[in-house]
């Protein structure tokens, strides 16, 4: 019986906030067997800098999919209408405040500001351990169907039928 080769996937985001809540919702939603899911930061830049990036990685790795994460502010044009591209508005914080059913303010300092006082702060919210605390898998289930962004980064993670 031949084994079924894994799904590999490659993940860039911006920074390591965005990479340990990414490595933390792998390990609640990975199934090992069939996908293998690399995920990095490019510490910082722009989308242009990011698909530099991936493309490097595709240069020393086999990738089957890829896909980038990065915060609004980071994008120049609005009209960003290629599936791999994920964007968060303004931050990935902001996305945290709407899971947990928090107002989201429109700029990106506010949200960091918010989040990092009521629940990880800037040193915590790097350690995807640190995510078990205030985001379960209920808490995410409860909120994909509200959030569409959500709901895309969980569907990447989770096992093919």
């Amino acid at each position: 019986m031949k084994r079924r080769q894994k799904t590999s996937i490659f993940i860039c985001c911006e920074g390591k906030t965005e990479v340990a809540f990414l490595k933390y919702i792998k390990s609640l939603y990975i199934a090992g067997e069939q996908k293998s899911i690399r995920i990095k930061s490019a510490n910082g830049g722009d989308i242009l800098s990011m698909k530099r990036h991936t493309g490097e990685q595709k240069n020393h790795i086999h990738i089957d999919k890829d896909y980038i994460l990065l915060d609004g502010d980071q994008i120049k044009s609005k009209n960003i209408n290629e599936e791999n591209v994920l964007v968060v508005q303004p931050c990935i914080e902001g996305l945290f405040l709407e899971i947990l059913d928090r107002s989201k303010p429109r700029t990106s300092r506010k949200c960091k500001k918010i989040f990092e006082k009521n629940y990880l702060n800037s040193k915590d919210k790097l350690h995807h351990k640190s995510y078990q605390t205030i985001f379960n898998k209920n808490k995410l289930e409860n909120a994909r169907s509200r959030l569409p962004l959500l709901n895309k980064i969980l569907k990447i993670f989770e096992t093919e039928q």
